[in-house]
């Protein structure tokens, strides 16, 4: 709320001609209590728009009203212009690593050197298949590229009461129809269609993320049908309506992740080193 200029202590009056919402109000209360409506004489022949005026401090002529409008508009180029030329030449103090400091990285690349250059052997990938290595610097994760294919996959939801009291007399309500595709490591895949078409529920219903409902057709990983608790473990999915958590930074999310997700015969040292070396 805003102090009215008579309630203000004599030291703090000039803070009343500074700040935007007093032009603001100022505006708006001449707008409304000049108006024709508010002209009725009350006692002392002033009219009962003045009174109110007169009242909460704002007694102003009526071109006070265009006055306001300038200064608003005055203060709106400048705070523009503030934010132009801070973001322009102001710089941030410094980059803070919540997790791993440069000095302590180059330790840890150095002790991964000398693993490296004391043991020829490195991490292996799952013996069941010869999927090539990938490297990130000069640590080697055990990752094998697959393939998500889906065939015939349909959905099904309960039908909601307002549907039944308007006509529509199935008790199943189909979400998908069928749908068809396949997702292929190294590709980005981009799944198009207009609003309310069924892509966000499509994803979800692949990932696994659907509790209610139905879900008919055959998922597959790399061959395999899909089992929800070893996909969940191995993969990472951002819903539609994911919020990232306040509390902590993108580094210690992605860190976290990386802790969870990864073999535990990897020892915490190379998965710094993996996790530094992706993150910058």
């Amino acid at each position: 709320f805003i102090l009215p200029r008579p309630s203000l202590p004599p030291c703090l009056r000039w803070a009343f001609w500074v700040s935007p919402m007093t032009y603001g109000e100022i505006g708006v209360s001449i707008n409304e209590f000049l108006a024709p409506r508010w002209q009725k004489v009350s006692i002392g022949n002033t009219t009962l728009g003045q009174s109110v005026l007169a009242r909460h401090g704002l007694n102003f002529d009526s071109y006070f009203y265009w006055i306001s409008i300038g200064a608003l508009v005055g203060f709106v180029i400048f705070f523009d212009l503030g934010f132009v030329l801070a973001l322009t030449y102001l710089k941030p103090p410094g980059m803070s690593r919540a997790i791993i400091s440069k000095e302590k990285l180059s330790q840890l690349r150095e002790r991964e050197d000398c693993k490296s250059s004391d043991n020829d052997s490195t991490l292996v990938a799952s013996p069941r298949t010869n999927a090539e290595k990938q490297k990130t610097g000069n640590v080697v994760l055990p990752f094998e590229p697959l393939i998500m294919t889906f065939k015939d996959v349909q959905y099904f939801v309960d039908t909601p009461p307002e549907m039944k009291e308007h006509g529509f007399n199935q008790e199943k309500l189909q979400l998908l129809h069928n749908i068809t595709g396949a997702f292929r490591p190294g590709i980005l895949t981009a799944l198009m269609g207009v609003s309310g078409a069924g892509k966000t529920t499509l994803m979800d219903v692949l990932s696994g993320r659907k509790t209610g409902g139905t879900i008919e057709g055959d998922i597959r990983i790399g061959g395999y049908p899909k089992i929800q608790k070893t996909f969940a473990r191995v993969s990472g999915y951002c819903e539609q309506n994911d919020i990232h958590s306040p509390q902590i930074t993108v580094e210690e999310s992605i860190l976290f992740s990386a802790w969870l997700r990864l073999p535990p015969e990897i020892d915490p040292e190379t998965k710094a080193v993996w996790y530094s070396l992706f993150i910058f």
